[in-house]
């Protein structure tokens, strides 16, 4: 009997998550070119593809999982939309585990309801949705009891997690040791052993690659101390990060109830919470501050289960979720209305895109390549340089290891002085730069301007020598 009901729950549970699959494909591959976020996680995963070295070659003040996990793929075929396919199943694996975990506490078509809901506002995977997922697989190992198995798979999750998001994914080691320190359930030092010997494991694996591509020092410089002398903007806050983080309030909010009813799981969700919540520093968007309400949903879901039981009949929920689903898949398919399917681009093949602004940006990468064949080097100073690294010519692009990139994590002035003082530096820079994205560092506009001098223009474009 019980082998029939396990049964049932495994067919249960893969219809599920062939129902999220399809929402997330449609959403992610869906989407129009142009989101900037996308973009630049694609370079850096491309980069890795053509032979450059993070940290080594290029700056990126992440930990790099997300990126090696995406490179793997385009060693296949480099294009966006093999990019995006690799993106589609971290959110599908995240959001099943979402929805695995509020399944816990009240049943299958009303977690299914909850994720269907959460998916109309899903528009792009980064690497906080990776951390997410591990976060949530460590939840899930720390309300099973302890065991040597559940203690190794934590430690290396964890890592994971922090090799996702060094600062959340820290934290997040240190929370989970804590609480099997604290747990009376097992043997704690055999719990901790194993555990560490789990986060250990993903360490050394991680060293090796530091010490093989010679990137160890420019690891800790990128990742550790660019987060105290980031060059440009920060921090920032956004309306639209507020109804999310109103969510995660309730979520806390609920778990200590939960806790006061002696719930010892909502204790480990609360603790895992403050890592996961950590997500939404410096930068309080929709877009990290949505990963902290899915995180706090699963307690909110608890208590709105055990008080509304009785309205969720199987009916009402199946008729939400399809409702919901249908919402996500409607959002996907009117988003792309007005675009065009990319054919022409290797790397841009089956993307929806606007082809004047493709055509708008091949144009300007032929007149760096004008330059660089004059023998000049090209620095692109602008956030929409991704987009000039990515669309390129027309073929496979360039990467550009040393220009946006660079900028933030060392000082944006001490750099741009040596590229003006350089004659063999071409500085392309948009006429909109103050305005153009807020983390842009302050004061490269003007000091280009004033001691560089502009020979040509196009587009919003102008280039300097």
């Amino acid at each position: 009997m019980t082998d029939k009901i396990r049964s049932s729950e495994n067919r249960k549970m893969i219809a599920f998550a062939s129902v999220i699959a399809v929402i997330a494909f449609a959403r992610i591959l869906l989407n129009p070119l142009g989101d900037l976020d996308e973009l630049w996680n694609y370079d850096m995963s491309r980069a890795v593809v053509l032979g450059y070295i993070p940290y080594r070659d290029y700056n990126r003040v992440q930990t790099p999982l997300f990126a090696l996990i995406n490179a793997l793929p385009l060693l296949i075929r480099m294009s966006l939309m093999t990019y995006r396919i690799t993106c589609a199943v971290i959110l599908t694996v995240m959001m099943t585990l979402l929805h695995k975990a509020v399944s816990k506490d009240s049943c299958g078509g009303f977690a299914m309801v909850l994720v269907t809901l959460c998916m109309i506002f899903t528009y792009t995977v980064t690497y906080n949705t990776l951390f997410l997922l591990f976060a949530l697989g460590v939840y899930l190992l720390l309300i099973r009891p302890s065991t040597d198995k559940r203690n190794l798979l934590a430690g290396a999750l964890c890592v994971c997690a922090a090799l996702s998001r060094q600062t959340s994914g820290g934290f997040l080691l240190l929370f989970v040791l804590v609480i099997i320190a604290v747990s009376k359930d097992g043997n704690r030092r055999r719990g901790i052993l194993m555990y560490l010997t789990g986060a250990f494991i993903p360490c050394l694996i991680f060293l090796g690659y530091l010490l093989v591509t010679d990137s160890f020092y420019d690891f800790w410089r990128c990742c550790l101390f660019s987060l105290f002398a980031f060059g440009g903007e920060a921090s920032a806050f956004q309306l639209s990060s507020v109804p999310f983080l109103e969510i995660a309030a309730a979520g806390i909010i609920c778990d200590i109830v939960l806790i006061r009813r002696r719930d010892k799981n909502a204790a480990v969700h609360l603790c895992l919470g403050i890592p996961v919540l950590l997500t939404v520093l410096p930068i309080f968007d929709d877009a990290h501050s949505y990963i902290a309400a899915l995180w706090f949903l699963i307690p909110v879901s608890q208590l709105l289960w055990k008080g509304f039981k009785r309205f969720f009949t199987n009916v009402v929920m199946m008729a939400s979720a399809c409702a919901f689903a249908a919402v996500s898949l409607f959002i996907a398919f009117a988003g792309v209305q007005g675009y065009e399917m990319t054919a022409d681009h290797p790397e841009l093949t089956g993307v929806y895109a606007d082809p004047v602004i493709v055509a708008g940006y091949r144009d300007i990468a032929l007149i760096n390549d004008e330059y660089e064949d004059e023998g000049y080097n090209v620095e692109l100073i602008s956030f929409n340089a991704v987009m000039i690294s990515v669309i390129g010519d027309g073929e496979v692009s360039k990467f550009y290891p040393s220009t946006y990139y660079s900028v933030g994590v060392s000082d944006p002035l001490e750099y741009i002085t040596a590229a003006c003082a350089d004659e063999g530096t071409v500085i392309m820079m948009p006429d909109d730069y103050e305005t153009e994205g807020w983390q842009n560092p302050s004061g490269v506009c003007g000091y280009v301007k004033d001691h560089c001098e502009s020979e040509r223009t196009i587009y919003q474009f102008s280039w300097y020598k």
